[in-house]
């Protein structure tokens, strides 16, 4: 739940090794691949709207209140608890900031 472009993430990964996204639009290919060029750029354009797209269809199909705040919740935690694991991968000894709304949306009393 976090954007970065394709070459700061080649960067944390130490360009190479950088996970495979198995999104409509990317179907397995590396996250480090997306560069300034203008057909990389509407890759990951297409790639930021299949991920997001996943989200907000599970969203619509959960009842609104309660359930649908508990959805979103839990789809936060798993961010965080992603985040935690996929830092350990990269390579790059500082590890970028995380965004501060995830960990509120993530740990919010319902």
């Amino acid at each position: 739940m976090e954007y970065f472009h394709g070459a700061q993430l080649a960067h944390l990964y130490g360009w190479g090794g950088a996970p495979q996204c198995h999104c409509g639009i990317c179907n397995g290919q590396h996250l480090a691949r997306f560069s300034d060029s203008p057909d990389d750029v509407v890759a990951a354009n297409r790639h930021n709207v299949a991920t997001w797209l996943r989200w907000a269809e599970a969203l619509q199909a959960a009842r609104p209140g309660s359930e649908r705040r508990r959805l979103w919740k839990d789809q936060c935690w798993e961010a965080v608890k992603a985040r935690e694991t996929i830092s350990r991968q990269w390579r790059s000894a500082q590890s970028p900031t995380w965004p501060a709304a995830l960990k509120v949306w993530a740990t919010a009393a319902d």
